[in-house]
């Protein structure tokens, strides 16, 4: 990915499949060749707490940057687990080189004006990591206030795992909307709080009312 980092970071919780593929793009210096050069990726044990098989499926042993061209992608498959609510899951990928590739920036330094986002300074380019988790943080688009133990205000009220979950599943939205302003605008909101509103009083109504995982009444 663009631009240059030491890690790509995976989070489940803005995805609606239990399964991701993750594209990590792999660069070489020098002149491009004029046949396809193979090059080799390990897991690195040194930065890796996932379970092959649960956390991530097994690396592919055939990647090759493609005559003509200075870069090509690596896929991994990961996996989400439950886990990945409580902890980061890492997973190390390593460069080894061969008859094709040496190593040749064990240490990285970012190049002015050709970068955006978070900046890591300097890093091992033949080093990369795959952080997941699961971990899911209140949206900036939502409108509710108050704790566990008080009044709840605003439209939505106190946020919830549980409670995003079940707007999204009755309302055909996803976590990402309510992180986009041009999509969860205030109309919307309120269309949403009166969905909800009427879900819930019917769920009350009918004698199943839906309960936080404290107990309290959403």
């Amino acid at each position: 990915t663009w631009p240059y980092q030491p890690n790509t970071n995976v989070e489940f919780f803005k995805i609606l499949e239990d399964e991701a593929t993750i594209n990590i793009k792999v660069m070489a210096t020098g002149s491009v060749s004029n046949i396809d050069r193979p090059f080799r990726v390990e897991i690195n044990p040194d930065s890796t707490n996932a379970e092959l098989g649960k956390h991530y499926e097994a690396l592919s042993s055939d990647f090759f940057i493609p005559k003509g061209e200075a870069y090509t992608h690596i896929s991994l498959k990961v996996k989400r687990t439950a886990d990945m609510q409580e902890k980061d899951i890492k997973i190390g990928l390593k460069l080894i080189p061969n008859e094709h590739f040496e190593l040749a920036f064990p240490e990285f330094h970012a190049v002015e004006d050709l970068y955006y986002g978070d900046i890591v300074e300097s890093f091992d380019a033949s080093l990369h990591s795959v952080i997941i988790n699961d971990v899911m943080t209140q949206p900036s688009r939502w409108s509710g206030s108050g704790s566990a133990t008080s009044a709840e205000g605003g439209l939505f009220g106190v946020f919830s795992r549980k409670k995003i979950e079940l707007m999204c599943e009755v309302c055909n939205l996803t976590y990402a909307d309510f992180c986009d302003a041009d999509i969860m605008t205030t109309l919307l909101r309120y269309e949403v709080r009166n969905t909800m509103q009427r879900y819930l009083t019917l769920a009350l109504e009918s004698g199943n009312p839906i309960l936080e995982d404290d107990g309290r009444l959403m």
